[in-house]
């Protein structure tokens, strides 16, 4: 019987997933832009844009404060990458 994650886990999870799409969009800024890229960062961009609402719905809604205070710590962090 596995137990279900603390909301630390589920944040740190969502956090890791963002910062690879966010790594993802970043990369080809440098090379050409072809079809099968630009598909590519598309996809990162919805993944990213579905990873932020899950964790705004946590930051708002979470029951325990814990896990709100990780939920928006971690949108800051996806912030700051992005404008890196």
């Amino acid at each position: 019987m596995q137990l279900k994650p603390i909301g630390q886990e589920r944040v740190n999870f969502k956090l890791e997933r963002a910062l690879k799409c966010v790594n993802t969009i970043k990369e080809p800024e440098n090379k050409i832009e072809s079809v099968s890229t630009q598909k590519r960062i598309d996809s990162n961009k919805r993944k990213l844009t579905n990873i932020r609402k899950q964790l705004v719905f946590l930051s708002t809604k979470a029951r325990d404060k814990v896990t709100r205070f990780y939920a928006s710590n971690a949108l800051k962090e996806i912030a700051h990458q992005l404008k890196d």
